[in-house]
């Protein structure tokens, strides 16, 4: 199944962040993408979490009647960035790490003042 360009986008994006080898498919896209290796596992995270992020974005923009941007996801993705760099939660904490270590969202821009 050909994917759209948003998804060629999203693809690109974990292809030069996280797995150059990675290639995007629709039932990644429907279902996620899962390995058994356990030595893969923060890199599994972090491919799905902009799958996830994508398909929260082709939603909102679907209910306020525009057409997906991977500019207006950069911007969805910055915006979650620094909404969970200030919590305590364990696990926003090691999205932000992992997301900071794949430099992925550009996370190690300044958010709020301080240098992630």
């Amino acid at each position: 199944m050909p994917l759209y360009k948003p998804w060629r986008d999203i693809s690109r994006l974990i292809a030069d962040c996280i797995d150059l080898e990675f290639s995007l498919l629709g039932e990644n896209v429907l279902f996620s993408v899962h390995e058994n290796k356990s030595e893969k596992s923060k890199e599994l995270y972090i491919i799905n979490l902009p799958i996830i992020l994508a398909k929260f974005h082709t939603h909102k923009s679907k209910f306020s009647n525009s057409k997906p941007r991977f500019i207006m996801f950069e911007n969805d993705t910055k915006q979650y960035s620094k909404t969970i760099f200030d919590t305590k939660n364990k696990k926003a904490e090691e999205t932000i790490n992992l997301c900071s270590h794949f430099n992925v969202f550009n996370v190690s821009i300044n958010l709020g003042g301080t240098q992630v």
